[in-house]
This record gives structure tokens, sequence and C-alpha cells, in this order.
């Protein structure tokens, strides 16, 4: 492989994820991910292979950069037909647990909450 092009301290070009997302023509929708499986607009499995054997071939490197544990917040099917279901109100939310009552409250007025109870930060 040729040297990297690491000398020239730009960011190399940037594609879109390629994890399968929510369904939609809409910008962000490359945003929501659904699942980790390779299944969207811009190709599947062996198109992103291929493009990375390219690259290679090139002489180029290829860093994945990976967020793992973010998910769509809402219910549907992936691109790549995979079911979700919305994860708000599957388990019940008391104010209190052992006798120690809930601080610092906050709500964004849908699915997201944060709190401190004992001590510890929960989010």
């Amino acid at each position: 492989m040729r040297e990297p092009l690491r000398s020239s301290r730009r960011p190399g070009p940037r594609r879109r994820t390629p994890n399968e997302r929510v369904q939609g023509p809409q910008w962000w929708t490359a945003y929501q991910p659904v699942s980790y499986g390779i299944a969207t607009r811009p190709g599947d499995r062996t198109a992103f292979k291929r493009m990375i054997d390219t690259c290679h071939a090139a002489g180029v490197e290829v860093v994945v950069d990976t967020v793992i544990n973010h998910l769509a917040d809402s219910a549907g099917t992936g691109t790549g037909d995979s079911p979700w279901r919305e994860i708000a109100g599957m388990v019940g939310f008391r104010n209190t647990a052992g006798g120690a009552a809930v601080t610092h409250w906050w709500d964004n007025g849908g699915n997201a909450v944060a709190f401190g109870r004992g001590g510890k930060a929960y989010a």
C-alpha cells in the first residue's frame, strides 16, 4: 500500500453511514440507524466492500468510524426490511427507588429523560 495521505492534514472524503436506517427521502434519515446491517440507498454490503477494495487498490487508506449505541427513536421498518420497536413506554418508571427520590429531572417532551437518584445520574 502507498504512503497514507495523512501529511496533508486535511480530512478525507466522507461517506454516509452504510448501516440500515429509517426509510424516507429526507436527508436526516441517513442518521437514523435501526440496525448495524448494511442495507441503504448508497448500497449494500457488496457495494461497500467493492468501494473499500477500490480505495485500497488506489492506495487510499480507509478508516471506518462507528457510533455504537445510537438507534432511531421511533418504530417502523428499516431500509433492509428489519422491523424495530420504539422503546419509550416499554418499562414503567417509578419516582422513587429504595426511598431515594428523583432529583434534577429533565424531560425533552418526547422520549428522552435524565435525572439523578441516590447520588447517581441516569439518562
